[in-house]
């Protein structure tokens, strides 16, 4: 008995069949991860899946939360060195070599007058490049746990920023948990015993709110959903504004109370690994 699928043709399904697997289906790049059990180990997490689909602003909060949520309870603490960094693909201009990487938005740090001295990055990863600087179709590379931006070292260029993702009244700007995509210069910094590479020059020209479905596609929350506190504004005036460490408390806070502890499962599993965390929704 032969069977047909009348919505499509035979020469439109050998059409598909000739065409890579991640053509037809391109999951969410997600990396964990150990036991969720274990409190304090240290994990990495690329993008959260939800079992609904964030369609208003409240359920928009709770994806942010989520985001900081993991990093609060996994990803603080860390041994590594980033030595792996200076081995991963890059390019070079004007005989200096760049990197292209991104990372979740998930903390700040102030200085002693409340001023927003550093951003930090969850689950930071590596963009492979050729030697042009132009992406290639190879997986991102993992770095480290968590990545921190100084502020003082962003060098924000007009013509480089995505023009999709500008705001209304200014030319880009940075939110919890959005996903951040920057070029950068690397550095040394630390005791002589105890050396660590990190960011130095950075100039960010993407940003968006990334989540998964339950087919594991990646997905981008809406402009007109994505709401407010902006954490880092880039002016008209090409001026620098950012939140102040009073207005980001009660934010977190605010987001703690009204969200809670988020419970949420691993499901999926890829080589051996886990490779998909999902928001747990009680039945109301």
């Amino acid at each position: 008995m032969t069977m047909s699928n009348p919505l499509i043709s035979p020469d439109r399904l050998l059409h598909l069949l000739d065409k890579p697997a991640k053509n037809l289906h391109q999951p969410a790049r997600i990396r964990l991860f150990p036991d969720l059990d274990e409190p304090h180990r240290e994990s990495g997490c690329d993008m959260i899946s939800v079992t609904r689909q964030p369609t208003d602003p409240r359920s928009v909060e709770r994806l942010r939360h989520m985001y900081r949520s993991v990093y609060l309870d996994r990803i603080q603490r860390t041994r590594s060195n980033r030595f792996n960094l200076l081995d991963l693909p890059h390019w070079t201009v004007n005989h200096q070599p760049v990197w292209l990487m991104d990372g979740f938005v998930t903390d700040l740090a102030f200085n002693l007058y409340g001023h927003v001295t550093r951003i930090c990055l969850m689950s930071p990863t590596v963009i492979p490049v050729d030697e042009h600087g132009t992406m290639t179709d190879a997986n991102p590379e993992p770095v480290d746990t968590h990545l921190w931006l100084h502020l003082n070292r962003m060098d924000f260029r007009p013509k480089t920023a995505d023009s999709r993702c500008k705001p209304a009244g200014a030319l880009f700007d940075l939110k919890l948990g959005d996903r951040l995509i920057f070029e950068c210069t690397l550095n040394l910094y630390g005791e002589r015993n105890h050396r660590r590479v990190g960011v130095d020059r950075w100039t960010p020209y993407h940003r968006a709110l990334e989540y998964g479905n339950r087919a594991g596609r990646i997905r981008r929350v809406p402009e007109h959903l994505r709401g407010n506190p902006p954490l880092l504004t880039v002016t008209d005036e090409r001026r620098v504004a950012t939140i102040s460490e009073y207005d980001w408390h009660e934010y977190v806070d605010r987001l703690e109370r009204e969200h809670g502890s988020i419970r949420m499962v691993a499901a999926g599993r890829a080589g051996g690994r886990l490779d998909l965390l999902q928001d747990w929704y009680p039945h109301l």
